[in-house]
């Protein structure tokens, strides 16, 4: 709601604008970071409550809960770094082919592409703040989310307020985005409790989903400008080339760098988001 009345002084389409990139951002989300979170959550709940039982002298050590939380988050890089590389890429062509229909016209597409872009910005780190926050669910703790929660609030407003006047719509953006990173940020901090994720392999497996996106991206862009010149600009046939060409060679070369780069956990998210489609 805050959102909308901050964005209704911006000018009468940047709401339209936003959430039409909000619903591009919500699907790799939705897929890919809840799908994961659900997925371990039952795991990290057996931890927690094994790990309770062994402090008691009840029953053996634990399995590791930073362990399990340590995969969730690999997995959720592995897939949000290409999704997020992609869509900066192909903004553009796929919001044209999905959107680009009766009023909504090409001065749409550049400003919903445009704000697409600023909130990728956050993306990553939301997509990564889902299994993070499902962990402390499972030590049955509701209320640091909450707090860390209303913090990520009042980072959006300071933010929001301070830029809504010199940028716009993209101030706005922008605000979001840093909401979400601030939150993912300190819910990281917090994990220190706990062990911490340290010497668990999360922060290579970023990087090299990092490098085989940025590779995918490279490739996914020089193929784009090759189909452009080549297909029918303006048809549904030809939007429809253009984002499975340039799309699907960008995923070729993502799948080929993750294998060179031996990055297992490719595997493991491709299972959990086939069950999530299957359901």
């Amino acid at each position: 709601a805050i959102d909308r009345h901050l964005a209704s002084r911006t000018g009468p389409e940047s709401i339209a604008w936003m959430q039409y990139a909000t619903r591009l951002i919500q699907f790799p989300l939705g897929l890919v970071s809840a799908a994961v979170s659900m997925a371990i959550l039952p795991t990290l709940s057996q931890c927690e409550s094994a790990s309770r039982r062994s402090a008691a002298g009840k029953g053996p050590p634990a399995a590791d809960f930073q362990e399990t939380l340590a995969l969730g988050l690999k997995m959720v890089l592995v897939a949000i770094v290409p999704a997020t590389v992609g869509l900066f890429v192909l903004a553009k062509p796929i919001i044209a082919l999905v959107f680009e229909h009766g009023d909504f016209d090409a001065l749409d597409t550049a400003r919903t592409a445009l704000a697409l872009r600023y909130y990728l910005i956050g993306l990553i780190f939301a997509a990564v703040d889902q299994p993070l926050v499902f962990a402390f669910y499972a030590r049955k703790d509701t209320l640091t989310p909450a707090l860390v929660g209303a913090l990520g609030v009042g980072i959006y407003l300071a933010v929001a307020l301070a830029l809504i006047r010199p940028l716009g719509m993209i101030g706005l953006v922008l605000a979001n985005s840093a909401q979400l990173t601030g939150h993912a940020l300190v819910m990281l901090f917090l994990v220190r409790r706990w062990g911490g994720l340290r010497g668990r392999g999360v922060a290579l497996v970023a990087l090299k989903s990092l490098l085989a996106s940025l590779a995918m991206g490279g490739a996914a862009y020089l193929a784009l400008n090759l189909i452009e010149g080549l297909a029918d600009a303006g048809t549904l046939a030809g939007e429809i080339a253009v984002v499975g060409v340039a799309g699907g060679v960008g995923f070729l070369v993502y799948l080929g760098a993750i294998a060179l780069l031996r990055v297992e956990e490719a595997g493991l998210i491709w299972e959990v988001v086939r069950r999530k489609v299957r359901a």
